[in-house]
């Protein structure tokens, strides 16, 4: 971590944390700081060493300098967070939006519809002979089951038969992944890693 500061003294580096300014301290060297900041007992250790000085290490000797900061943990964490924020609040709104157009896109899109009617029709008619023919609806993890479905030709699955029947019978259908552009970049979006945003922004906000 102290290579991030280059040939500053100790006590630069302290006055760089007080100042708390971009010109002095940057992000990368708050985040360096603020992962290896010394608990309170480290800082009691380094500050009640009486010998000299010269005889401790680089991480004591920094803790020293530091240890006339007040609230250390607080103001570091807070500097982050102030540099931070916009971005994270950005990320968060971008993948909002995209969340929401894709959302909007499945509800209005009629080909969608219309390819989720032929899949039903489809499984109605393999189901036909069982109670699980005639259905009115299926649940939405069942499409992951065309892929899963093999048929009588070798590597060739139900999704493939869906496909080729749809470009014969229905070409227009086919091409309903054009009414979706924002589902492919929605559906690469980390769910944890939104929320894990989301949270760090609400706790900046409570800093």
């Amino acid at each position: 971590m102290l290579t991030l500061f280059q040939k500053m003294s100790y006590e630069d580096i302290a006055k760089s944390v007080i100042q708390l300014d971009q010109g002095t301290l940057t992000l990368e060297q708050a985040k360096g700081l603020l992962k290896e900041c010394p608990t309170a007992e480290e800082i009691e250790l380094c500050t009640s060493y009486e010998e000299d000085e010269i005889l401790l290490n680089k991480p004591e000797r920094l803790f020293r300098a530091l240890s006339v900061i007040p609230r250390l943990q607080q103001r570091l964490n807070l500097e982050v967070a102030r540099r931070t924020f916009d971005t994270q609040l950005s990320e968060i709104k971008e993948t909002v939006s995209v969340i929401t157009f894709a959302c909007k896109e499945i509800m209005e899109s009629k080909k969608f519809v219309r390819m989720l009617e032929i899949v039903l029709g489809i499984g109605n008619y393999l189901n036909g002979s069982t109670f699980r023919g005639g259905a009115y609806g299926f649940k939405i993890d069942a499409l992951t089951k065309l892929v899963e479905t093999k048929t009588s030709r070798p590597g060739f699955t139900l999704m493939n038969y869906l496909v080729e029947y749809c470009e014969k019978k229905f070409p227009d259908v086919a091409t309903f992944a054009s009414e979706l552009s924002h589902v492919p970049p929605a559906s690469k979006v980390s769910v944890s890693h939104f929320l894990q945003i989301c949270v760090n922004c609400a706790n900046q906000l409570t800093l």
